[in-house]
C-alpha cells in the first residue's frame, strides 16, 4: 500500500516557510530562504503563496512567490543536513507575486499571478 503525504506547508509574512507532518502532528522542517542556518532559510519578505506540484502523488517540488516578485522553487527529494532543501530562486516581476499555480496536467509548467494582472 502507498503511504500518503500528509504534510502541508504554510508561508507567513516575515518570509518564514514552514514544513508540518500530519501524522506526527509536529513541524517536519522549518525554511528561512536567504539566511541559511542548519536547517533555516528565509525569503527576506512576505510569502504570498506557496503550492505543491500535485496533491496526489509524494511531494517534490515546492514553489513559493513573495511580494518583491521573486519565486522560489523547491526539489523536495534534495535535502542537505546543512543547508535544508535545494531550490532556485528568479526574479518573475517588478511588482508582488501573488499566485503561482501548477498546471495539473503537467507540472513542469507554472503561472505567476503578478499585482498588476498580469499572468504569464
Amino acid at each position: 500500500m502507498e503511504e500518503e503525504n500528509l504534510n502541508i506547508c504554510a508561508g507567513y509574512d516575515n518570509g518564514d516557510i514552514k514544513f508540518f507532518d500530519l501524522r506526527t502532528m509536529r513541524l517536519e522542517h522549518e525554511v528561512r530562504l536567504i539566511i541559511i542556518i542548519i536547517n533555516h532559510v528565509n525569503v527576506n519578505n512576505g510569502v504570498c503563496a506557496v503550492n505543491y506540484d500535485r496533491k496526489d502523488t509524494k511531494k517534490n517540488k515546492l514553489i513559493c512567490s513573495t511580494l518583491e516578485g521573486n519565486i522560489y522553487i523547491f526539489n523536495l527529494d534534495v535535502y542537505n543536513e546543512v543547508s535544508g532543501y535545494s531550490y532556485s530562486k528568479d526574479k518573475i516581476i517588478s511588482g508582488t507575486c501573488w499566485g503561482t499555480p501548477f498546471l495539473p496536467q503537467n507540472r513542469d509548467i507554472f503561472a505567476t499571478l503578478g499585482g498588476d494582472g498580469n499572468v504569464t
